[in-house]
C-alpha cells in the first residue's frame, strides 16, 4: 500500500482489492481439489458425488467471476476521477491508486485542503457501499528537510487526518491503522527538490471484502 514534511506534495492510495488475498488462493485451492477429486474418480465416488462436487466447482467458479467483475468495476470507477491513477496487477488482482498533489496539506500544516477534501469525496464516493468492512493502512512519509523527530511527528499527524476523514464518514475504525515513518522510507533522491516532492506523501492501502 510513503513520504512528506513540510509542503506534501504527493500521496499514494495502494488498494489490494482482492477481498483478501487469502480469500482469493482459498477459492482457487477449492477449485483445484474438487477439481482434482473428479479426475481421479474410482469406485470410491458415487455418480451423485461426482455430480455434486461438478455443481460446487461451477458455483465457486461463478463466484470468483462475479469478485474479480466487482474490482474491476471499482478500478474503472476510481480511474474516472481527475488525478488518479491506478496500476494493476493481474497476479493477485489488486491494484495501486495513486494520486500526486502538492496541495493536500499546506506548508507545515496537517489539516486537508479543499483540494484534498473533493479528491477524497470522490474515492470514499466509489467505497460508500464497502465502506464499513474495507480495511485501511495509512502511512504518512516526509523528505529529509527538518529533524528526523519533527518530520516522524508530522507524518503521523498527516495519516491521521486521511484517516480520520474516512472514520467520519462511516469507516470502521477498528479497521483502520494509521503510521508515520518521517523520512525513513524516501522513494527518491532528497538532494533535488523533484525528489523531495515524490518523498512527501500518504500512501493508502485499501483492501474492500467484495
Amino acid at each position: 500500500m510513503k513520504k512528506y514534511i513540510l509542503i506534501v506534495s504527493s500521496i499514494y492510495f495502494i488498494a489490494s482489492c482482492s477481498s483478501s488475498q487469502k480469500a482469493h488462493s482459498g477459492i482457487n485451492q477449492s477449485i483445484e481439489e474438487k477439481t482434482k477429486l473428479i479426475e481421479n474418480a474410482n469406485t470410491e465416488f458415487s455418480t451423485a458425488t461426482i455430480v455434486g462436487l461438478t455443481a460446487e466447482i461451477l458455483l465457486a467458479k461463478e463466484q470468483e467471476k462475479i469478485r474479480e467483475k466487482k474490482i474491476k468495476d471499482l478500478v474503472n470507477s476510481l480511474k474516472d476521477i481527475e488525478g488518479v491513477n491506478i496500476i494493476t496487477h493481474k497476479d493477485d488482482n489488486s491494484f495501486e491508486m495513486s494520486v500526486e498533489n502538492d496541495i493536500f496539506f499546506e506548508f507545515d500544516k496537517v489539516d486537508l485542503t479543499p483540494q484534498a477534501l473533493n479528491i477524497l469525496d470522490k474515492i470514499y464516493t466509489n467505497l460508500a457501499d464497502l465502506l464499513d468492512s474495507t480495511k485501511f493502512k495509512i502511512v504518512g512519509h516526509t523528505d529529509n528537510v527538518g529533524s528526523v523527530i519533527y518530520n516522524l511527528e508530522l507524518s503521523k499527524l498527516r495519516a491521521k487526518a486521511v484517516g480520520n476523514y474516512f472514520k467520519e464518514r462511516g469507516a470502521n475504525e477498528n479497521k483502520i491503522k494509521e503510521f508515520g515513518k518521517g523520512l525513513s522510507s524516501p522513494i527518491a533522491d532528497n538532494k533535488t527538490e523533484e525528489g523531495r516532492a515524490k518523498n512527501r506523501r500518504v500512501e493508502i492501502t485499501i483492501i474492500p471484502e467484495i
